[in-house]
């Protein structure tokens, strides 16, 4: 599976992004 360096890169950002908010918000609760 190829991935092209610019939708790589945003791909990474937005599951990064959304571990974070689930995590935060797991822990508020």
């Amino acid at each position: 599976m190829q991935t092209n360096g610019k939708v790589g890169a945003g791909t990474w950002l937005v599951i990064g992004a959304l571990i974070c908010v689930i995590t935060y918000l797991w822990l508020l609760t």
